[in-house]
């Protein structure tokens, strides 16, 4: 999903897009093509309850142009409005699984005792109920590549200013 896509998609102030637009055109300094950012209902209320229900926020990373990881975290039973509780991580996973026609949780692999993921053909999800209440993160690229890339451009940089250097 490009940054142009997510910036339709998510309610987020003008200059929240204009950030994530300006962090993706250029691959230097400060940003080396990474952002993140969040949205939520206590931001958005009336977005939220029309098109979000049941949501919580939404936490997306982007590197150079495209989103590499969004994190749903959906609301907690007690909040209104409410989100459900789910009693164990399988029981949340056995509905992700549903919705989104994914293997069911005796496939997904242990990660912590409130999180599990799924690696999949160019993409991993993982799925958490910490507090009894669920979030999901599916991750395009693996953050390994992108923080790699992030090193490589600040490295690059610092050395082209010890260069330039003129005492």
């Amino acid at each position: 999903m490009s940054v142009e896509q997510l910036v339709s998609l998510l309610p987020m102030s003008r200059q929240q897009a204009e950030i994530i637009r300006e962090a993706n055109k250029d691959r230097g300094y400060p940003n080396y093509g990474f952002a993140e950012f969040s949205v939520s209902r206590y931001t958005y209320p009336a977005v939220f309850a029309e098109r979000f229900a049941g949501i919580d926020s939404f936490f997306v990373t982007v590197f150079d142009g495209t989103v590499t990881t969004l994190r749903v975290s959906y609301a907690k039973s007690h909040e209104t409005p409410g989100g459900a509780s789910w009693p164990g991580l399988d029981d949340f996973i056995a509905k992700l699984s549903e919705a989104f026609t994914l293997p069911p949780a005796r496939s997904w692999i242990f990660a912590s005792p409130s999180e599990k993921s799924l690696r999949c053909e160019g993409f991993e999800v993982s799925a958490s109920n910490s507090n009894f209440t669920g979030s999901i993160t599916m991750r395009l690229i693996p953050y390994s590549t992108y923080v790699d890339a992030l090193n490589l451009r600040r490295a690059a940089d610092e050395e082209n200013l010890r260069r330039e250097f003129k005492p």
